[in-house]
C-alpha cells in the first residue's frame, strides 16, 4: 500500500529543512519533497533599505557561502549604478571568492558529508558527525579543519628578505598572542618577487580597501610623493587629479617612515595577481585532493 517516508530534521546543510518521499503500491518512490521549514524573509526585510546595505545583509543568507550571496549583491549594485569597477577591486573579489571555495568545500565535504561517507551510512546516527570522525579519523580530521582554515586566513604577503607588504598589523597581533595561543604561531604567507617601488604601490592600493577608516597621512605623503611620476604609480588605484587632491590636502609636513613595516595596514586581502593565481590553482585541485582522502579512507575502512 501506499507509505510516506519524511526524513526531518535534515541536518547536513547550513539551515533547516526536511525530506518527504511519497512511495506507490509496489514501493517505488512516486512523489519526493525538499521542504524549507525555517523562514527568511530576505525579500521582505531588503525592500527599503540603502544600496550599499546589500552585500552586508544578502550575505547573512548562508553561513557556508557568505561570499557568494555578498558577490552578487555587489555585482547587482554595480549594473544598477552603471559603473565599473577597478582592476585592483575586481582582483580582490576574485581572490575572495577564490578563498571561499576552498573554506566552503572543506566545510561541505569533511563538516557535513564525511560522517556519512567514510563511517557509513549503517553507523550509528549519534556519532556520524564531525566529532565522530574526529574520533575516528584524527588525521583527516584535521587535514580538513586546516584546508578550511587555509581558506579563511587572511594571507600575508612579503618580499624577499622578510619585507611584509601586505599584513604586518596581522603579524604584529600574532606574534603578541602566539605566547599563550600556539594556534598563532603559523600563518598563510606567500612571497612576492617584486621591486620595491611596485610593492610599496601595492600595499597602498591595498590599503586602499579600508578607506572608511583613517590614514596616517604623513606617511601617506612620504610613501604617494615620490611615486607619483613613476610608471608604477597607477598600481596605487588613484587617478592623476586624484592623487593630487590628495597631496593637495595634506597639509602637514612629511615625515619619512624608517622601514615598510612601521606602516600600519588594516585590511589583510592581498590583491596581487601572482596570489590570485596561486590560491586558483590551489582551488582547482580541490576535488583532486578530495577524491584522493575519500579513496584513501574508504579504502581503509573495507580493509578493516
Amino acid at each position: 500500500m501506499p507509505d510516506t517516508i519524511t526524513i526531518d530534521p535534515v541536518s547536513r546543510i547550513e539551515g533547516h529543512a526536511k525530506i518527504t518521499l511519497r512511495l506507490n503500491r509496489s514501493g517505488a518512490v512516486a512523489d519526493a519533497r525538499f521542504h524549507v521549514t525555517e523562514f527568511r524573509g530576505f525579500e521582505e526585510f531588503c525592500k527599503g533599505r540603502p544600496l550599499w546595505e546589500m552585500p552586508s545583509l544578502t550575505a547573512r543568507t548562508c553561513g557556508i557561502c557568505p561570499v557568494s550571496h555578498l558577490m552578487a549583491s555587489s555585482k547587482a549594485g554595480d549594473a544598477i549604478l552603471s559603473v565599473r569597477i577597478p582592476p585592483a577591486a575586481e582582483a580582490l573579489r576574485r581572490l575572495m571568492n577564490l578563498g571561499q571555495i576552498v573554506q566552503s568545500h572543506a566545510l561541505s565535504f569533511f563538516h557535513l558529508s564525511a560522517p556519512d561517507l567514510l563511517l557509513g551510512m549503517d553507523s550509528d546516527p549519534a556519532s556520524r558527525n564531525v566529532f565522530g570522525l574526529i574520533g575516528a579519523e584524527p588525521e583527516l580530521a584535521r587535514r580538513g579543519i586546516r584546508l578550511r582554515q587555509f581558506g579563511q586566513d587572511e594571507v600575508l604577503v612579503y618580499r624577499p628578505g622578510g619585507i611584509v607588504v601586505i599584513g604586518n598589523g596581522r603579524l604584529m597581533a600574532a606574534r603578541e598572542l602566539s605566547a599563550d595561543d600556539k594556534r598563532f604561531e603559523y600563518l598563510a604567507a606567500y612571497e612576492l618577487d617584486e621591486d620595491q617601488q611596485t610593492s610599496v604601490c601595492r600595499a597602498i592600493a591595498h590599503n586602499r580597501t579600508a578607506e572608511t577608516s583613517a590614514w596616517d597621512k604623513n606617511v601617506l605623503r612620504a610613501l604617494v610623493k615620490p611615486l607619483r611620476e613613476t610608471a608604477e604609480a597607477k598600481a596605487m588605484g588613484w587617478s592623476d587629479a586624484e592623487l593630487k587632491r590628495l597631496l593637495d590636502d595634506i597639509e602637514a609636513p612629511p615625515q619619512s617612515p624608517k622601514t615598510t613595516k612601521q606602516i600600519k595596514f588594516t585590511l589583510d586581502i592581498a590583491t596581487c595577481d601572482a596570489l590570485v593565481a596561486h590560491l586558483k590553482t590551489f582551488a582547482d585541485k580541490r576535488d583532486e585532493a578530495i577524491a584522493i582522502w575519500l579513496a584513501q579512507s574508504t579504502g581503509k575502512a573495507a580493509r578493516k
